[in-house]
């Protein structure tokens, strides 16, 4: 997983669908259990361009908020809220099998979903890095 960033431009979360698949499974395990905080680390040794940086990981940390997205200062992409708001945003790592490089979601999206005002916008993007 990749999550280019740019001041300009919303963080793009881009993995490849394998990745993908496995980050919904941490994810989904994260929020059946009593943990606070997951940090997936994130691939940082590679060029960002035509993004400014690539950010250090995904933090999620489970509140009783709704959803709020913010880059946090030592450079990782942090999603706050409740565990609902948190399944919510986390079913745009969802693709189906025949899913191709460029199809992406954006969790805010996602119907019912409560977003802080704000937050940062995400997108979630099949990457398959050559």
């Amino acid at each position: 997983m990749r999550i280019f960033y740019a001041q300009e431009s919303d963080p793009m979360i881009a993995a490849s669908l394998s990745e993908l698949k496995s980050i919904v499974e941490e994810i989904g395990a994260y929020l059946v259990s009593a943990q606070h905080d997951l940090l997936i680390p994130a691939i940082t040794n590679e060029s960002a361009s035509p993004y400014e940086e690539l950010l250090t990981g995904l933090r999620l940390k489970k509140t009783s908020e709704p959803i709020r997205i913010v880059i946090e200062p030592e450079r990782s992409l942090c999603v706050t809220g409740s565990v609902e708001d948190l399944r919510l945003w986390a079913e745009a790592f969802h693709f189906p099998d025949s899913s191709k490089e460029g199809d992406h979601h954006h969790p805010e999206c996602r119907d019912g979903i409560r977003i802080q005002k704000g937050s940062l916008s995400t997108i979630v993007e099949i990457y398959e890095p050559v």
